[in-house]
């Protein structure tokens, strides 16, 4: 048995012969939590005031009634929440892109619209400036069955976009290079070819395809039953696992 084999495979306890069925142990990457610990995401709860965007008073939402197809009030959701408007624009995204190109510059803008949130981001690149925050009134508020009593949301739904955004979850990852590639002959070979001098490779080959010249890695073959595990630590159990046999001509025994 190869030392990879040796090392990282364990006999399984099962009435089927043991060269048909045996589980692999195959540790492929080492997680290690960021800091001791892995950040979790704090679940905000509360009435949404002005002392919740106090800190970003500096930032300015930018509102427009999408073609005059909502109702908004940029002065009550101003009252209610202690940010500046820009005026209620018409067009934002079409006939006033000018005055967005002028916001944008600016490098404070919340732009009230998610719908075209991809040309305000392209319009941002061509500016070569940062791109925008952004919050969907229209259609969490102003297109609801609230209409044109929709204030009140418009207003809690501008000031959580001035929140602090939580902090993703973050793991650093330790890589040993342990890796196991597993498909069709034709799929995972010339991708193994690619990886065996930068790697600790083993192949699994699941069809029937003949076995590959190369001895620069360690080939198998054989049917994943199940993984197990997360990011940088996995098992692997494997059914009617085959190995090459280094005697005689080499075939999978």
């Amino acid at each position: 048995m190869h030392d990879f084999l040796r090392r990282s495979v364990i006999l399984g306890q099962s009435s089927v012969p043991q060269h048909e069925r045996i589980t692999a142990m195959i540790p492929v990457e080492r997680a290690l939590p960021s800091g001791g610990a892995v950040p979790t995401l704090r679940k905000r709860t509360g009435e949404l005031t002005r002392k919740a965007v106090s800190k970003t008073m500096s930032k300015s939402l930018i509102l427009c009634d999408c073609s005059g197809s909502q109702c908004v009030d940029g002065e009550g959701i101003s009252n209610a929440t202690g940010l500046s408007c820009s005026k209620v624009h018409t067009g934002l995204c079409t006939k006033e892109i000018d005055a967005a190109a002028r916001f944008l510059q600016s490098g404070e803008a919340i732009i009230a619209c998610q719908q075209e949130r991809a040309i305000f981001e392209e319009l941002a690149d061509e500016l070569d400036v940062d791109a925008p925050g952004f919050v969907d009134l229209r259609d969490r508020a102003g297109w609801s069955d609230q209409g044109a009593d929709a204030t009140p949301k418009m207003a809690a739904l501008a000031a959580e976009a001035m929140l602090p955004a939580a902090g993703a979850k973050t793991v650093d990852v330790a890589s040993e290079g342990v890796t196991l590639l597993v498909g069709a002959a034709d799929t995972v070979l010339p991708v193994a070819e690619q990886l065996k001098d930068m790697l600790a490779l083993t192949v699994m080959i699941t069809d029937g395809e003949d076995m590959p010249i190369s001895r620069d890695y360690d080939v198998v073959r054989g049917r994943v039953a199940r993984v197990s595990g997360a990011l940088g630590g996995f098992t692997v159990r494997i059914d009617a696992f085959q190995q090459i046999e280094p005697g005689g001509r080499g075939a999978f025994a």
